[in-house]
This record gives C-alpha cells, structure tokens and sequence, in this order.
C-alpha cells in the first residue's frame, strides 16, 4: 500500500514537470501567410542580389580594365629619354582622376626625376602642411591630397581650347585644371614653361609626344623643371 502512494505521487509529481514545460507548438509554428511572406521576401532577396552584384563586379572589372590601361599607358611614358619615373608614379597612382574627372584631351607636363629631387620639399609634403599631431589617417589624407594638387598643376584641358605653337619671341598661357597659369615662350625657337608670367624659374620643354588613354588624346610635354613648388605658396 505505501509503494502505491510512492508510485501515484511520482506520476503526479511527473505530470507537474511536464505541464510546467508543455509549450504550444502553434506559437511557434509559421503561420501560412507568414511562410509565404518569408518565401516572397527570400526570392525578392534572391532577384536583386544578383543584379546588384553584376552592377558591382562589372564596376570592379572596369575599374581592373582602366587600371591596365593605365599602366601600359604609364610603361609608355618611362620610353622617354629622360627619367620621369617620380611624376609617372604620381599619374598612376590618380589614374582614375584623370579618366573620370572633367577631362578629355590634355596636355601633361612632366617634370624629370632631377627637376623635383631638387625641390624643397616633396610634393606630397605642401602644399598643406603634415604636423607630428595628425594621426596616420589624416597625414596619409593629406599627402595624397597634395600629390594630386602637384599632378594638377600640370595638367591642361584642352579639349574645348584651339591653340597653336607661339612664334619666336611670344608666348601662349594655359590654364591648369586647378586654376595656375601656364606660359609657353618661344624663345630663339627654344620653347620653355612658366607658372609665373617673368619669373626666372622657366622649365625647357625638352620633348614631347601624343599618346592615347581608353578615349582620351594625351599630349605629354617633358620639362626639366617643375611648375608648382612649396616657395610658391
């Protein structure tokens, strides 16, 4: 008799421990209409991401495809005489400024490798200052901004300009696409580079040649100085 009241208590005591964890399984089930909500929002998903990614990789392999350009485009300008290997550098490393910024047919001064060792200070230190105080993102920031102010300073947009070579003893004026002048002088059939109209620091233009860039015309003009420096600002 006192094993049977053991034995119905423990089956009581069972079922309390069962309905204390009993759950309904209708609070957890997905309802139709909200299965179907997940299955329409899962295809929805399904039907942009591929086109979204298309979008993506095809901008990425534009990108791939400018790169190579450019830097063939880039092999081709070290074929001349003289080392212009600094600047070249600079050029591929804003390659795509120069393709997706306002710009079709230009002019690039190139200044030799000698012209900007003998500068100062290095483009990519002005013409903002770089102080101990900036952290690494903002010096780096601001090193890339004033390499791309030196490339600019160099580059003309001549896509909508009409020009011609000045003859003997005058001169032309450029404007870069940063808003600097440009003078070209003829002189004794000589032609030199200005960025200050009777300034002394003249750059000879020592050669020159017309390249192609994807759908740009590029006239590349090498001078054996530079025409923006760190005195200048």
């Amino acid at each position: 008799m006192k094993a049977l009241v053991y034995f119905i208590t423990f089956i009581r005591f069972f079922n309390l421990v069962i309905a204390k964890n009993v759950f309904d399984i209708t609070k957890i089930n997905i309802s139709g209409d909200e299965r179907a909500q997940g299955i329409e929002k899962r295809m929805n998903h399904d039907q942009q991401t591929p086109q979204s990614f298309d979008e993506e990789y095809a901008k990425q392999r534009e990108q791939q495809r400018l790169a190579a350009d450019f830097s063939s485009f880039s092999t081709n300008l070290l074929s001349f005489k003289d080392p212009i290997s600094i600047f070249t550098y600079y050029l591929r490393d804003n390659y795509d400024f120069i393709h997706t910024g306002p710009l079709k047919d230009i002019i690039i001064f190139i200044p030799t490798d000698n012209a900007i060792k003998k500068l100062s200070e290095k483009p990519w230190e002005f013409p903002s200052l770089i102080v101990p105080s900036m952290d690494e993102k903002t010096a780096d920031k601001v090193s890339k901004e004033n390499v791309l102010s030196f490339v600019k300073s160099h580059l003309v947009n001549i896509s909508d300009l009409q020009y011609k070579l000045p003859e003997d003893g005058s001169d032309i004026t450029f404007k870069t696409i940063n808003n600097n002048d440009i003078i070209i002088r003829n002189y004794n059939s000589d032609f030199w580079a200005s960025a200050e109209r009777g300034s002394s620091r003249g750059a000879k233009i020592i050669s020159s040649k017309v390249e192609k860039y994807a759908e740009q015309t590029i006239t590349l003009i090498v001078i054996d100085g530079t025409l923006d420096w760190p005195e200048k600002h």
